[in-house]
């Protein structure tokens, strides 16, 4: 099947070593930023994060900027 173009990423944050609540509740309270659990999608999808990047350029900036603070304070 030839595959079609898509506008989700999916975002690997195992290496975090969080849980799922864990994981959403850094990104919500602390990096502000609402991303679409992958455990929402089934098991395989644990600790992973779907971001929806088919937005403007200035919104996937911050979106950028966002996830990099988690990361500082996660790492």
């Amino acid at each position: 099947m030839k595959t079609e173009s898509a506008y989700l990423l999916w975002l690997d944050f195992r290496s975090y070593h969080l849980t799922d609540r864990q994981l959403a509740d850094g990104l919500t309270k602390k990096a502000h930023l609402f991303l679409n659990a992958g455990s929402d999608y089934g098991h395989a999808g644990e600790r992973f994060m779907r971001l929806n990047f088919a937005v403007d350029r200035k919104v996937l900036s911050d979106a950028s900027r966002r996830l990099s603070k988690f990361d500082q304070l996660y790492r």
